[in-house]
Parts: C-alpha cells; sequence; structure tokens
C-alpha cells in the first residue's frame, strides 16, 4: 500500500477538524495513460465516498481535459464521487474548472465539491508575485528551441533577435518575462545581458510544462495550390510518423499564422466552406514551427502541447510514446 500523502491528508484534517479516513485505491481495468497520470485514494468527505485522483504527471489546468479524465474514471469508482487533486492552479484557472463544474481540491488553498455543496477557499500572504499562468508564444518558442537545440544559452540578445527574426526589445522582453517567471537568472556579464537557464534539458521543461500552450492559433481546411509552400506535417499526421497511430485520411500541416495569412492572399491556398471538401488541415502557429522542426515535421514538444487534450486514449499513449523518444 502506498503512504498517505502527506499534504493531503494534513488539509483534509485541518478542513474536516478530524482524523481523515484515506486509504490508496487500485481501480481495476484503468486505461494507461490515466493509471501513469493520477494516484487514487478513498476517502469520506462530509459523510460521503469519494475517489480522489491526485495528480503524478503534469495535467495542466484545462478543464476541459480534467472533466474528459473524471467523466473517463467514473465506470470505475463505482458509487464514490470524484474530484482531482492539484498541487496548484492560477486563479483563472480555478475559475474555469468552477464554471465547467470540476470538482478539485488544491491542498492549503481550495476544495471544491459541487456533488457535495462544497466550495471552501483559504486565502494565504503571498510570498511574492506568482509566475504567469502562460508565457508569450515568443518567450515559450526561446525555451523550447533551448530544450531541443542548445543554442539559446549565454547568447546576446541581439544575435538571437536576428537569428530568428524578432525584434531586439522583443527578446529583451521575453528575457524579462522568463525572469519573472523563474526560468531564467536574473544576471548581467559587463553590458551585456544574455539568457541563463535555472535548469536544462527535460528538467527545464518539466518546470515551465504548465505555463506553455499550444501553439495552434486556428485550423483551416484547404486546398493547396503552390505545392511549394513550406508545409511541415503537424497534428495527427505528425504524430502517426512517430508512433504506431494510423495516420488520418486528410493530412494536417502546419505554417506560422502570418506565413498563412499570406498564402490565403496569394490564393496559395484556397480555404474551403466544409472540411469533408478539404484536402489539407493548416494549423496556423503562433511562432514559426520552421526554426523548431526536424525535416518535414514540427518538432516533437510542441506536437506534444497541440494535441495534450485529446481526449482520446490512443492519442494519449502515442503522446507517451512521443516523450519517450526525445533526446533530452
Amino acid at each position: 500500500m502506498e503512504p498517505l500523502p502527506e499534504h493531503l491528508t494534513a488539509y483534509l484534517r485541518q478542513t474536516l477538524h478530524e482524523e481523515p479516513e484515506l486509504s490508496s485505491v487500485h481501480l481495476q481495468g484503468l486505461p494507461v495513460y490515466l493509471a501513469h497520470m493520477y494516484r487514487f485514494w478513498r476517502a469520506r468527505l462530509f459523510g460521503r465516498e469519494f475517489v480522489l485522483a491526485e495528480a503524478t504527471a503534469d495535467v495542466g489546468g484545462s478543464a476541459k481535459r480534467l472533466a474528459a479524465d473524471l467523466e473517463r474514471l467514473k465506470g470505475f469508482a463505482g458509487e464514490a464521487h470524484l474530484a482531482v487533486v492539484l498541487p496548484r492552479l492560477s486563479s483563472v484557472q480555478r475559475r474555469r474548472l468552477i464554471a465547467a463544474g470540476v470538482p478539485f481540491l488544491i491542498p492549503g488553498q481550495q476544495m471544491y465539491l459541487p456533488t457535495v455543496l462544497v466550495d471552501l477557499r483559504e486565502h494565504f500572504p503571498r510570498a511574492g508575485a506568482p509566475p504567469p499562468a502562460h508565457l508569450t508564444a515568443t518567450a515559450q518558442f526561446v525555451i523550447l528551441r533551448q530544450i531541443l537545440w542548445r543554442d539559446v544559452e549565454g547568447r546576446h540578445l541581439a544575435g538571437l533577435a536576428e537569428e530568428f527574426g524578432y525584434s531586439a526589445m522583443t527578446l529583451t522582453n521575453v528575457r524579462r518575462d522568463l525572469i519573472a517567471a523563474g526560468v531564467c537568472e536574473d544576471r548581467a556579464e559587463g553590458r551585456a545581458k544574455p539568457i541563463r537557464f535555472r535548469k536544462a534539458g527535460r528538467d527545464l521543461w518539466e518546470s515551465v510544462r504548465t505555463m506553455l500552450r499550444s501553439p495552434v492559433v486556428r485550423e483551416v481546411p484547404a486546398v493547396a495550390v503552390n505545392p511549394s509552400l513550406p508545409l511541415l506535417d503537424a497534428g495527427l499526421t505528425a504524430l502517426a510518423r512517430r508512433s504506431m497511430l494510423a495516420a488520418p485520411p486528410v493530412p494536417t500541416t502546419a505554417l506560422a499564422q502570418g506565413r498563412l495569412r499570406s498564402a490565403l492572399d496569394k490564393d496559395d491556398l484556397v480555404k474551403v466552406g466544409h472540411p469533408d471538401y478539404a484536402e489539407v488541415f493548416v494549423q496556423a502557429w503562433a511562432y514559426d514551427p520552421r526554426r523548431l522542426a526536424e525535416a518535414d515535421l514540427v518538432d516533437r514538444l510542441s506536437l506534444w502541447l497541440s494535441l495534450t487534450e485529446d481526449p482520446d486514449e490512443r492519442v494519449q499513449l502515442a503522446l507517451d510514446e512521443l516523450l519517450e523518444g526525445q533526446e533530452w
């Protein structure tokens, strides 16, 4: 039997004003991706039986994703109520979970159990400004570039700006944002202020993953007219090429959002009125996918971010394989 999580036990003890009835539980027949992402505890709260799904991996704060996970768990929890246990969420993410009716506990902060009409909140003094809920698209690109290519660390901002097609001011703002998020050190070297990351590789990825978002701004069903367009395989098409997943009948590709607008304006791509008529789906990305690409594929980490909310179990298993294949 797994040891009880002290942070959860202490929180329940303080909230219930009694010793909590809490024990580990194994849910038989659980899909592999859910078994990897959560530990499960049986608890008696406010006179009702609960199964608490404690996140052991980064599940983010997506109300849609968490609602889908809990819906899938209903068939394995019997008559017990369900709630997810999360380490922390931004106020915006908590409001979204409440709006979606997703039961959750954040030890030390909030317990929201709408099935038993409980909404307990606790407020504590802040030790300092919290990290941003999400990084900007450019800051996300810089982090992924460092993880994948390892060529950002220690370089001057002017050189990075010129190579990646951003203004020097934009990269200055990125450095400031990364310092505020605790990702980079605030250290000058003479007059230069290079980017110095506090962590590297997988440690860097794990430290920022909750602040990263899907790079996909929108997706356009289209017919490609100009065969020379620099389309990269993306979405389920790219995931199928990196796993045992079957490829979709209509390919999904990616372009930077500015490049997609230009292609549509020049009729290099023609948007169709219904997805059934599409020969290709083109994703508009918030940053240029070519700057991170591996041959004619979008990079693994951006691909993972673009599909992490897909509720299909097969997709989630393929995404696990995707990260396992990443060279950190």
